[in-house]
């Protein structure tokens, strides 16, 4: 049981309970950074610029700036880091690396 509770992401059940992990935490941090990639920039009426561009179709390299960017806005408590690796097959691979900051070292502003 964690002590400040809240569901993990991808959403799941555990025996009979949904899967929870601790508020604030580098998991926590984790899951709103994959959650924040899943949506398309502009699909969420209530706040139209959450997510990132669709990557789909861009030209290698993907410009990482933009999820780097968008996790500092709704992601404040975590760093991002987006790396690019071209394969030899001509696609490429983006490695997203998340840490979380010292919560006592934030301010509210």
């Amino acid at each position: 049981m964690t002590d400040v509770p809240q569901l993990d992401w991808p959403l799941r059940v555990t025996g009979v309970d949904y899967a929870e992990i601790e508020q604030d935490s580098t998991q926590d941090a984790g899951a709103s950074v994959a959650v924040l990639c899943c949506y398309e920039r502009g699909t969420r009426t209530e706040q139209p610029d959450f997510g990132i561009t669709d990557p789909t179709f861009q030209q290698l390299p993907v410009d990482t700036r933009e999820l780097e960017q968008q996790a500092a806005v709704y992601v404040p408590q975590a760093t991002v880091t987006a790396r690019q690796q071209p394969q030899p097959d001509g696609t490429s691979t983006i490695s997203v690396s998340v840490s979380i900051t010292n919560l006592d070292d934030q301010q509210d502003t």
